[in-house]
């Protein structure tokens, strides 16, 4: 949803017009703002509403990395830092930079 705030040219199917609830995606990206201010300002505090936030964070990366992970998160012994752990990985082979060309070439 946030992606398609981002999007200008995002076209949610028609049927979701007909929600009443539905109002568009324009205000997600000013809400992931909002989080992403409190998750700043509860930096260095104690207290258990703080893994709400970094669990806010981290899911959001995973949607990003790794679009399925929604699949399996309530299976026994599955952590969201291990999906994103897991992501992180796949992600850099996929993306791995190219390598640097050797300087002894031509010498």
């Amino acid at each position: 949803q946030l992606e398609a705030a981002l999007d200008e040219d995002y076209s949610p199917v028609p049927e979701i017009h007909n929600d009443p609830d539905f109002h568009g995606y324009r205000s997600r990206q000013r809400f992931w703002e909002q989080q992403v201010e409190e998750i700043r300002r509860l930096m260095g505090r104690s207290g258990a509403v703080r893994f709400y936030y970094s669990g806010f964070a981290q899911a959001v990366l995973l949607d990003r990395l790794m679009p399925d992970w929604k699949v399996g998160v309530w299976d026994d012994d599955v952590w969201l830092e291990d999906l994103l752990a897991e992501a992180v990985l796949d992600n850099n082979r996929t993306h791995d930079p190219p390598s640097e060309p050797s300087t002894s070439a031509g010498r």
